[in-house]
């Protein structure tokens, strides 16, 4: 199927394309994919536990900013600040930033949980 194009110079429909020259004169976008969008995969194998090298790594950050840290901690930034202040909470500066150790939130989740405790008995 031919078409025409603004300069004048005859087309040819990407779709049908017998003529490898003519396919090259095609912009990028206009050519035909040389192979289909999706093949079928196969069935990945199980891993083996022994291979300690095949085995994914599933990575935790290791210190949050201040916006993250009071998401996790479901308070707002000022108490988080004057949590910080007081001295509840360790931190970080690296830069401008300010840097808060997750290991740091556990450890103030913690002190909460023992300060409830206290305060129940």
């Amino acid at each position: 199927m031919k078409r025409t194009t603004r300069n004048g110079l005859s087309g040819i429909d990407p779709s049908n394309h017998t003529n490898p020259t003519k396919i090259l004169a095609l912009r990028p976008s206009q050519r035909p994919l040389k192979t289909p969008l999706s093949e079928p995969q196969p069935d990945p194998q199980p891993i083996d536990p022994s291979n300690r090298k095949a085995l994914s790594v599933q990575l935790s950050p290791l210190m949050v900013d201040v916006e993250t840290a009071a998401v996790l901690l479901s308070i707002g930034r000022t108490a988080l600040f004057d949590e910080i202040r007081v001295g509840r909470i360790r931190t970080v500066k690296r830069g401008k930033s300010r840097l808060i150790p997750v290991k740091a939130l556990n450890e103030y989740v913690d002190l909460l949980l023992t300060e409830t405790e206290q305060e129940a008995a």
